[in-house]
């Protein structure tokens, strides 16, 4: 079975950070940047074979971090 994904172009800072990838890259993108974009960017990685990690904070990681300041 053959499976075709169609992604949208990224912007220029999706962009900056697709062709400076390394083996380790960690992020840290506001609202609005476009990180759905580079999830099926990752998603074309893990397709081919390789690990691929995300981790998105909620509120919940959020009370947990301010009470234990």
């Amino acid at each position: 079975m053959e499976l075709k994904v169609k992604l949208q172009t990224p912007h220029e800072s999706q962009s900056f950070i697709l062709d400076n990838a390394n083996r380790f890259n960690h992020l840290r993108c506001g609202r609005r940047f476009g990180k759905t974009s580079l999830i099926e960017e990752l998603c074309l990685v893990a397709l081919d074979g390789f690990p691929v990690g995300i981790w998105f904070p909620t509120y919940k990681d959020l009370e947990i971090c301010k009470r234990s300041l």
